[in-house]
């Protein structure tokens, strides 16, 4: 099989990096703050294997049970466990192509068919006519296309799909709307998200999922707790990162795109409305040519984004 290919991470500090869709800006400083007081010794045990105090912070956030929320080392692990949990080995994994060229190399290892759905001239969907899979994963916002799609389109889907559909929302954060309920709608539904893009945390590789408890059940009993839900430390960064999230009514912080003459305050005004799905100001997410800047303490002022 062909392995996943990373992204490079260059040693040249003078590189523009844009490869993976990583965050050019930092954390929120109260994340550094928590980070600087901890204590050593949480080095030498293992983490809260179940996530608790993180998994009650993201619960508050979505407005769910802490049995909704399942933890992973990122979003990654999130998606491999669900095939490994919701794909017999007769089974098939379904996703936009294109979209995140991880998903066929999670079907490889497992040995289970892949059945991608090509995305027409315009990047929009149409499921083929009694299209089946045993899961689906469903970008939403769509990567590397950036669009997002009719809301009413997606729930008409998953409400009709036979299989699991998994909802991934890495870039659920830059877009005006998403698909939270449905996971606490549908009991074939599961809505994953990640700290690596908005929240600026890919280094701490932590990332979730909401769904219902008997599919997030399912999940658990697959992880191996010896590697998963990420360091202490991650955990204690990831809390505090959500909780800043809460408070400001569960958006990180505000997207300000930056043109000549200063920013603009609606975080709404960034996106234009195409025919067919709606596309970030610019195109491609990795062109970079929005920001989002997160709440700072005190007043800070936001951080001006060079000229695309």
């Amino acid at each position: 099989m062909r392995g996943y290919v990373p992204g490079e991470q260059p040693k040249d500090a003078d590189i523009v990096k844009l490869n993976t869709n990583e965050n050019p800006y930092l954390p929120s400083p109260d994340v550094q703050d928590i980070l600087s007081m901890i204590d050593i010794s949480m080095l030498s045990r293992y983490p809260d294997p179940v996530c608790i105090e993180l998994r009650k912070v993201i619960a508050e956030l979505h407005g769910c049970e802490v049995a909704n929320v399942f933890v992973g080392n990122g979003s990654d692990e999130v998606l491999a466990l669900c095939i490994r949990a919701f794909v017999e080995r007769d089974g098939s994994v379904g996703f936009f192509d294109p979209s995140y060229s991880l998903y066929p190399i999670l079907a490889d290892i497992e040995d289970v068919e892949k059945k991608p759905v090509a995305l027409d001239a315009a990047f929009g969907w149409q499921m083929p006519a009694d299209y089946s899979a045993s899961l689906f994963f469903l970008t939403h916002p769509n990567a590397p296309t950036s669009f997002v799609y009719d809301k009413g389109a997606i729930e008409g889907f998953v409400k009709d799909f036979r299989g699991v559909s998994l909802i991934d929302e890495a870039y659920a954060d830059f877009a005006a709307d998403n698909c939270m309920d449905l996971a606490l709608k549908y009991d074939n539904v599961i809505v994953a998200r990640t700290l690596s893009k908005s929240y600026s945390l890919a280094g701490i590789r932590l990332g979730y999922c909401v769904g219902p408890k008997a599919v997030v059940e399912q999940m658990t009993k697959l992880q191996q707790y010896s590697f998963v839900c990420a360091p202490s430390m991650a955990q204690v960064a990831g809390v505090t990162a959500v909780v800043l999230g809460v408070i400001i009514g569960g958006r990180m912080g505000y997207a300000l795109f930056y043109q000549p003459g200063g920013y603009l305050s609606d975080p709404m005004s960034i996106f234009r409305i195409w025919e067919g799905g709606m596309s970030f100001h610019g195109g491609l997410i990795g062109v970079a040519v929005a920001a989002w800047i997160f709440c700072r303490r005190g007043g800070m002022p936001p951080l001006q984004v060079a000229d695309a």
